[in-house]
């Protein structure tokens, strides 16, 4: 399994409105996907115009496809047009997910 996770921050908060409109389709769209096994996105409610992204995928494949996407594009467009300040994207393979006892 392929985790992503990652944060980044808005210097434009007017354009925060635009970017989770983007965010509800990239959702929406991203959880049909082949190989999607959870696709999360929060804005933190302690950081102003801070976002988190939580992704997994069955394999780097499905991810490499994911990013090709017009709803990825359309994301990636509205965090540009938000003036992403700070962003950390990181990506790691996982072993199966069990519970925590």
């Amino acid at each position: 399994m392929i985790v992503v996770t990652g944060t980044f921050k808005l210097t434009n908060a007017s354009a925060a409105m635009q970017l989770q409109q983007a965010a509800v389709t990239a959702l929406t769209e991203t959880r049909k996907e082949p190989g999607c096994i959870t696709y999360e996105f929060s804005q933190l409610v302690d950081a102003g115009n801070t976002f988190r992204i939580y992704e997994e995928w069955e394999s780097e494949a499905a991810l490499k496809i994911h990013a090709g996407q017009p709803w990825v594009k359309a994301f990636l467009d509205a965090l540009e047009l938000g003036g992403v300040s700070e962003m950390q994207v990181s990506k790691f393979e996982a072993g199966p997910k069990s519970p925590l006892d």
